[in-house]
C-alpha cells in the first residue's frame, strides 16, 4: 500500500512538472505576443466608470474621489499610420510605442516651445519618431510586429536628443500605479505598456466606495461597513482623436480626450504574467 501511495505521488509530481514546463515553453514570452491580463479591452471611458463600480459593488455608494489630470492632446494611431504609409509607400501598423513617444514629445514641445497641436505637427513629429526607429533598427518592419519596451526607451531618447530636449527616458521598476501616480503629481507624463499596448499616463482617478462586507461563518459571521478604493490610470490611449468626441467622453477642454485603465486589471492572469518579460512597463522622463 505504501508503495502504491509513493508511486501515485511520484506520478502526480511528474504530471505537475510537465504542466509547468509546458506553460513555460508554450506561453509566448516575447512582448510582441502579449495581450494578457486586463489588456486593451480594460480601457474605459469616464461614463463607463459608473458601470465598473456598480459591477464591483452593486450596493456601493461613492463617498469621495481624488483626481489629477495633466492637460495634453491624445494622438490617433490610425491617422498617423495612414499619413506615414502614404508618404513613405509603406504598410506599417502596430505603432503604439511610436505613437506614445510622439505624444509625449509633441505635448512637451507644445508646452515649452509653443509648437501648435495641429495635424501637420502631429505628422511631423511622428514621422521623425518612425524614421529614427527604422534607421536604428528599433522598429520591427515585419507585418504585425511590435516594438519592444527596451526599444521604445531608445526611440524616445533618440527623439528627445533630435529636438534638443534636455530630458531622457528611463525604466522605472516597482508598483506601476504608484510610480505613475507619483510622476503625475509632478505634472509629468509617462509611457506605460499594459499587456503589449503602449499608452501615455496623464493623471489618475481614485474612487472611494462605501459598501458592506461579510466575514466569518455561522455564529462568527458579521457584516460591517467598509470603504473600498478603486484606482484608475488616466491615459491617452493612442487611438482616439483628441479634437473630436470619438469614443471617450471626458474633457477638460476641446483638445483633451482621456480614457481610464483600472489599476487592478494589471496582473489578472498571474501564471501567465509571471512568465512574461516586460509585460508591464513604465518609462519616466527626467
Amino acid at each position: 500500500m505504501k508503495e502504491l501511495v509513493k508511486n501515485f505521488i511520484l506520478v502526480l509530481i511528474l504530471i505537475l512538472s510537465s504542466f509547468f514546463i509546458m506553460l513555460y515553453f508554450c506561453v509566448p514570452t516575447s512582448e510582441e505576443d502579449l495581450f494578457v491580463g486586463g489588456g486593451q479591452a480594460a480601457i474605459i471611458s469616464f461614463d463607463d466608470i459608473q458601470n465598473d463600480i456598480a459591477k464591483r459593488y452593486p450596493n456601493g455608494k461613492i463617498v469621495g474621489t481624488t483626481e489629477k489630470y495633466i492637460p495634453a492632446t491624445n494622438l490617433r494611431q490610425s491617422m498617423l499610420n495612414q499619413h506615414y504609409n502614404e508618404s513613405h509607400k509603406t504598410d506599417y501598423n502596430n505603432t503604439c510605442g511610436e505613437v506614445a513617444v510622439a505624444t509625449v514629445v509633441l505635448n512637451y514641445l507644445n508646452k515649452t516651445r509653443n509648437m501648435s497641436i495641429k495635424d501637420s505637427n502631429k505628422c511631423l513629429v511622428f514621422d521623425k519618431v518612425m524614421n529614427l526607429a527604422i534607421e536604428n533598427d528599433y522598429f520591427p518592419q515585419q507585418k504585425n510586429g511590435y516594438t519592444k519596451s527596451k526599444n521604445v526607451v531608445k526611440i524616445l531618447n533618440k527623439t528627445l536628443a533630435y529636438y534638443n530636449i534636455n530630458k531622457r527616458g528611463h525604466e522605472v521598476f516597482g508598483s506601476l500605479y504608484s510610480n505613475a501616480k507619483e510622476i503625475s503629481d509632478k505634472n509629468e507624463m509617462a509611457i506605460i505598456s499594459v499587456s503589449g499596448h503602449f499608452m501615455v499616463t496623464a493623471g489618475y482617478y481614485e474612487v472611494k466606495v462605501q459598501t458592506t462586507e461579510t466575514t466569518g461563518w455561522w455564529f462568527f459571521e458579521k457584516t460591517q461597513t467598509v470603504i473600498k478604493t478603486i484606482k484608475y490610470f488616466v491615459v491617452l490611449n493612442g487611438w482616439t482623436n483628441g479634437d473630436t468626441l470619438g469614443d471617450v467622453v471626458y474633457y477638460l477642454d476641446k483638445q483633451i480626450t482621456y480614457s481610464f485603465y483600472p489599476a487592478d486589471k494589471i496582473g489578472e492572469n498571474i501564471i501567465t504574467d509571471f512568465l512574461q518579460v516586460n509585460n508591464y512597463f513604465l518609462i519616466e522622463l527626467k
